[in-house]
């Protein structure tokens, strides 16, 4: 955790004494379709609730670095489910609530194509942490498991500048990859996002 910090810290004071024109703050709105294992074994529902915020200056020519955070929230009702709790000694049955709350931390690095002021694709990649709350409730009871994981991001957008030069309409499409680790199993998710850049000087 340490050192994912410091990277990004790093990241950061490079990129402030080198901000131009790509340079922006954007602010997301984002759904998510899960995937792979968190799609078979836990919440297979499309989520409708998700914010994101990134920052971004330009370090060279076309490629700017910066930082991400985002939360995501899965959730879904399930009739008639059977659930062993604890170490296997209580089986409950009946209505069960899934949720799963996603907040990852991470650097990125982007690469755009095309002209200053104009439509503007890019790719990207964002690494970095995630912390992830996930709960089961049955009745009266409650399984509650947390973790961090290591994550990492590939993504491909367009900004399309408005009327004025400081604001742009941004597209993006994301996939979030979460690592499994001792406490938790693979988070992964395909983003839809939406929003503004806001122009920095």
């Amino acid at each position: 955790m340490k050192k994912q910090i410091s990277i990004v810290l790093l990241l950061l004071a490079a990129a402030a004494v080198h901000a131009q024109d790509l340079s922006g703050f954007r602010i997301n709105y984002d759904m998510a379709i899960p995937t792979g294992g968190f799609n078979a074994d836990f919440i297979n529902k499309t989520s409708w609730r998700g914010i994101s915020f990134d920052s971004r200056w330009q370090v060279k020519e076309n490629v700017t670095a910066g930082f991400n955070i985002g939360w995501q929230v899965f959730s879904q009702r399930l009739d008639n489910i059977t659930e062993v709790l604890g170490n296997g000694s209580t089986t409950v049955n009946g209505t069960q609530f899934r949720y799963v709350n996603t907040f990852p931390m991470q650097a990125n690095v982007h690469y755009y194509f095309g002209e200053e002021y104009m439509m503007r694709p890019w790719v990207g990649l964002s690494m970095g942490t995630a912390y992830s709350d996930q709960r089961t409730q049955v009745g009266f009871s409650e399984i509650q498991r947390t973790s961090w994981s290591f994550a990492i991001t590939p993504q491909v957008g367009v900004d399309i500048p408005l009327n004025s030069d400081e604001v742009s309409f941004n597209a993006n499409m994301r996939y979030n990859q979460f690592f499994q680790n001792e406490v938790s199993f693979d988070y992964s998710f395909l983003v839809f996002s939406a929003g503004f850049k806001f122009l920095y000087h």
